[in-house]
């Protein structure tokens, strides 16, 4: 169908066809957000496009981003997602192959309005091209990519520094998928393979899997945190939703219980000899020491 809206009070999607933004765009989109000025910022596999509204919500301008100089060479495609940032008049737009772009959102048409983080081999760049969400929480941008892993993004001032997260530090999978805020200092990511609680302080990962009770362990883009905080993700088998307060921080560690006592690989049975004394007088399990001596 591609663009639509409802009025308030209607239940039939009116069909909306802006100019300057071809069907193919339109049959594409990915992400719709609106910012602080009223605006309406549509993401595709096309590019973004900023929609300017008048005061009964008509189109009044609709403009793609390619048309700015920094995109003169290298047109903004293959859009995977937008994110309006919270703190700042920012826009983060992540793609599938270009990293990411900051636009500013009071100009973006001006000539520094356009920045871009790629990766490349320096130490705190960008982990990967491919970014699949962002998330801001407090001073520092949470940035989710498909082969890196976790980045959080801190501002030096006059650049972002990456520092990265990835399966060598605990995360289930470096294809991530969705990244949603708890509210308790906690991150819970989704994966190609699982679903992870990070504790930012700790900067520790808890892994969940199908054995721990999730539906799936292979996650979709999809996730959404609900006012009540519910959280919810999707994948290809659906989706599901949890309170992350109800879950276990901690998993509980499995009592030991010793099967069998062996020595040099031959299996001591309670009152059996060895050499010329009896090292067992009850099951392994139930003793609470057991001396040997250092040849044994």
């Amino acid at each position: 169908m591609g663009l639509a809206r409802v009025a308030p009070g209607e239940k039939t999607p009116e069909r909306v066809r802006p100019e300057g933004i071809s069907q193919r765009a339109l049959s594409s989109i990915r992400n719709i957000e609106e910012d602080r000025f009223g605006n309406l910022w549509l993401s595709s596999v096309h590019g973004v496009f900023l929609l300017k509204t008048g005061p009964k919500g008509e189109i009044q301008v609709a403009e793609s981003m390619n048309k700015h100089s920094f995109f003169k060479e290298n047109p903004l495609t293959m859009v995977r997602t937008t994110y309006i940032d919270p703190l700042y008049d920012y826009i983060w737009v992540g793609t599938s192959r270009d990293g990411l772009f900051r636009i500013d959102l009071k100009d973006p048409f001006s000539d520094e309005a356009v920045k871009q983080y790629k990766s490349d081999n320096s130490p705190y760049s960008l982990s990967s091209n491919f970014v699949s969400c962002v998330l801001r929480l407090g001073n520092d941008l949470w940035v989710g990519t498909e082969q890196g892993g976790l980045c959080k993004a801190t501002d030096t001032g006059s650049e972002l520094k990456f520092t990265t997260y990835s399966e060598k530090d605990g995360l289930s999978n470096n294809v991530v998928k969705a990244i949603l805020n708890d509210g308790s200092g906690n991150l819970w990511i989704s994966t190609n393979v699982g679903l992870n609680r990070f504790n930012i302080e700790a900067e520790s990962f808890q892994v969940l899997r199908k054995e721990d009770g999730l539906p799936f362990e292979e996650f979709y883009y999809g996730a959404a945190k609900m006012e009540s905080g519910l959280l919810v993700f999707s994948g290809l088998e659906g989706f599901f939703y949890f309170y992350p307060g109800q879950l276990p921080e901690k998993e509980a560690l499995p009592n030991i219980h010793l099967g069998a006592f062996r020595l040099y690989n031959d299996i001591i049975y309670p009152g059996d000899t060895v050499n010329g004394r009896i090292l067992l007088d009850k099951q392994i399990d139930q003793l609470e020491s057991l001396e040997l001596k250092h040849k044994e």
